[in-house]
């Protein structure tokens, strides 16, 4: 057992027993000194709850074993795999908690991979409405996030107060709900969970705004002379929107496969500013591996007939393909090679982390991209912007919340906290913090 002076509670290595019905033990079953599989357990009057059920990121990631927490219920802060992906396998009859158009995207991948829906005790919360898990009062913060539905969490308890940040940042379209806590922050937090993943990085301030990622596609679209594809995440709604909006300005047409068509028709029921198969300048591109799905899956026949009715042929764009931008996923490189020229190449806009085209461990995924830049196929432009705070928005949030004790979770670098932040306190994977013993 260790002791912590002057702070008022005590930190285990490993807690086989204390007084359950007088305290609020915390434990970080890990996300301590990664970017991913986070997974927080909170334990009260013997109700047990896991903010987070992540995998890891990492090959050599080890994952938590909720089948050994046995929680009797798990907050799912966003659609991310490395914050949901536990409770893909998970048989247990735990409450599952998660906001609805979250569940939604989860399941429209599924169903593109052929997949069954996830099965589970789903319950549904909403963006600052409180609901009551036993003892703890649990009040959902929507947040600026490259998903969407994505949530912070305030959980009160008669012991104590806990912030779980999720994965947040201050610079996407939805800046401003980071703006609207600033300036009404939950007060009297004893533990802030506070992401870290921009920590380390390199460009950790340099980083633009979702609006100067449109600018800038709206910039290569402008001088095109053969067509433009755009390799981004289909639920990064953001830069579908920011791709949307540059085809407007420039003129073109935006081609998107029947993968993504299905994601924005499930976030048009909350929101009617995200473009739709149904949209102007907007037209389908069907791919074989999706349209074994589509036509074999459980997808509303009005969708199918509506996709079917945008549909773009590819010849179609060859004819004249100065006039499109087209969103492709990563599997889907041998299509550009069908644009390939000697005089005008086509232009490849790369919207994701540009770590995933340098890491061995993402050459079977991201391998087709490589080999397009490295052949000299395309013109490459990189046009992101990070799903994630800087570090001038993590001051933000911990300016405004002021808690006792800052806990590093999802970052590789958590000593690198104590040089910017006061009151940090490092928990290892499998440490517990008790409040009240």
């Amino acid at each position: 057992m260790r002791s912590a002076q002057h702070i008022g509670f005590i930190i285990y290595e490993l807690v086989n027993s204390y007084n359950a019905a007088m305290s609020l033990k915390l434990t970080v079953h890990n996300g301590a000194d990664e970017i991913g599989g986070s997974c927080i357990e909170l334990l009260a009057d013997n109700t047990k709850i896991v903010l987070d059920a992540g995998r890891p990121l990492a090959k050599d990631g080890i994952p938590a074993k909720l089948n050994k927490i046995k929680p009797n219920a798990i907050v799912i802060s966003h659609p991310h795999m490395d914050h949901y992906g536990l409770i893909e396998n998970d048989k247990s009859d735990a409450e599952i908690y998660i906001g609805e158009t979250g569940l939604n995207l989860i399941n429209a991948a599924r169903l593109f991979c052929k997949k069954t829906k996830i099965r589970g005790n789903f319950k549904f919360f909403e963006r600052s409405k409180v609901f009551h898990i036993g003892p703890f009062k649990i009040t959902p913060y929507l947040m600026d996030h490259s998903a969407v539905d994505a949530y912070s969490f305030l959980i009160e308890t008669k012991y104590g107060n806990v912030f779980y940040s999720g994965d947040f940042r201050g610079h996407g379209r939805k800046k401003v709900l980071l703006d609207i806590l600033e300036k009404d922050p939950p007060k009297n937090i004893d533990f802030l969970f506070m992401e870290g993943t921009m920590l380390g990085r390199p460009t950790n301030e340099d980083v633009p705004t979702e609006d100067e990622v449109k600018d800038k596609i709206t910039g290569i679209l402008e001088k095109q002379k053969n067509c433009s594809f755009l390799f981004s995440s289909s639920q990064n709604i953001d830069r579908i929107v920011s791709a949307y909006d540059a085809c407007l300005i420039t003129g073109k047409i935006f081609v998107i496969d029947t993968y993504t068509a299905w994601i924005l028709e499930n976030i048009k029921k909350i929101s009617s500013r995200v473009p739709t198969i149904d949209w102007d300048f907007v037209r389908v591109l069907f791919f074989k591996q999706h349209c074994d799905a589509l036509f074999s899956g459980p997808f509303p026949k009005s969708f199918i007939s509506r996709t079917i009715k945008k549909r773009i042929q590819p010849q179609e764009i060859k004819e004249n393909p100065d006039k499109y931008l087209v969103q492709l996923s990563t599997g889907l490189t041998k299509f550009v090679y069908g644009f390939k020229s000697d005089t005008n190449k086509p232009n490849m806009i790369y919207s994701q982390w540009l770590g995933y085209l340098e890491g061995d461990e993402y050459k079977k995924q991201y391998g087709g991209i490589r080999k397009l830049i490295d052949e000299g196929v395309v013109n490459f432009y990189y046009a992101h912007t990070s799903g994630h705070a800087t570090v001038t928005d993590l001051k933000r949030l911990v300016d405004a919340i002021k808690p006792k004790h800052l806990v590093p979770i999802h970052t590789e670098c958590p000593d690198a906290y104590s040089d910017i932040f006061k009151n940090v306190l490092k928990i290892k994977n499998n440490d517990s913090v008790i409040i009240g013993a």
